[in-house]
């Protein structure tokens, strides 16, 4: 399920997922209204709210975040800054519990989540603004053309 505003975005999503129209009143109400769509359908879980600033995540990254996440009633995946989270999963519809927003990793972590402690650089790396590609590891592979512009601070 993808929910966007964004014409570009719902376009190349359409035919391979369910695509929502996101209102724009805010990443809360966008998820929400991804739930109560999953709800109205009869997907009852698990749930992964995935946020979509993620240009390094993987197959494999995702694979192995969903793996570990059949351990827990509640999760969270903090970012690189161990400040914000860039998904949480559940195991239900009636389990999510998210609190995106500035210091996110610690309102999940109060809100009773689990934080994952697995190895994956690509879904933790997420970009907010264009400096944030420049301060991931170059073996991540995204904005690798632009590593000679980063190193002399251009962004």
């Amino acid at each position: 399920m993808v929910v966007s505003g964004d014409a570009t975005i719902q376009a190349l999503a359409r035919g391979r997922c369910d695509v929502l129209t996101d209102d724009e009143t805010g990443l809360p109400d966008a998820i929400n209204r991804g739930i109560e769509r999953l709800r109205r359908i009869s997907h009852s879980g698990p749930v992964a709210v995935v946020l979509p600033e993620l240009p390094y995540a993987t197959a494999g990254a995702f694979d192995m975040l969903l793996a570990s996440a059949r351990e827990h009633l509640r999760a969270y995946l903090a970012d690189a800054t161990g400040t914000g989270t860039t998904c949480v999963i559940a195991a239900s519809t009636e389990a999510v519990i998210h609190r995106f927003g500035s210091n996110s990793a610690r309102a999940h972590a109060e809100a009773g989540l689990a934080a994952f402690d697995i190895p994956v650089p690509g879904l933790r790396a997420d970009v907010d603004v264009v400096d944030d590609l420049c301060r991931q590891p170059f073996w991540l592979g995204v904005g690798t053309g632009r590593v000679t512009e980063c190193r002399r601070g251009t962004g």
